[in-house]
């Protein structure tokens, strides 16, 4: 009985919301020339799961949402809310917010009407742990700057 009303709840949900909407990300970590054009609003949620490193039992998920809008047809920005958890063996689990970090996109070339697409790229982002271990510490700023 009990599975029943889950798989009653679960089509119900799938009956009642609507279609994604996506766009062309091919892979997470790939920046292209490609902005959003003038007035377009996006939402990306971006999860990563790391767990059982060489040392410890753990697992953590690296929670990234993005709020997207094309303020010109070259130029877009966008605000980035990262979040985490962690569940390591021994310690107590943890849930925060690990930052805010904004992009900003100029694209001066577009690859499908220039010969070559170029891009500036500037994410200025403020984090209250580090990205690579996780550890707290008082609020940071850094910045970071890409040609593409």
């Amino acid at each position: 009985m009990k599975i029943l009303k889950l798989l009653l709840v679960f089509v119900s949900l799938i009956a009642t919301s609507s279609p994604p909407l996506a766009g062309e990300g091919y892979f997470s970590r790939f920046y292209t020339t490609d902005t959003n054009p003038k007035g377009v609003f996006e939402i990306e949620q971006i999860t990563r799961n790391r767990r059982d490193r060489s040392q410890g039992n753990y697992s953590a998920f690296d929670l990234r949402t993005e709020f997207e809008c094309g303020f010109t047809d070259s130029f877009q920005g966008a605000l980035y809310i990262n979040t985490g958890h962690m569940a390591a063996k021994g310690a107590p689990d943890d849930d925060d917010v690990q930052g805010i970090s904004t992009e900003f996109i100029y694209r001066v070339s577009s690859p499908y009407t220039d010969p070559i697409g170029f891009a500036l790229y500037f994410e200025p982002a403020f984090d209250a742990h580090d990205l690579h271990n996780g550890l707290k510490y008082d609020l940071s700023f850094e910045n970071e700057f890409r040609l593409i």
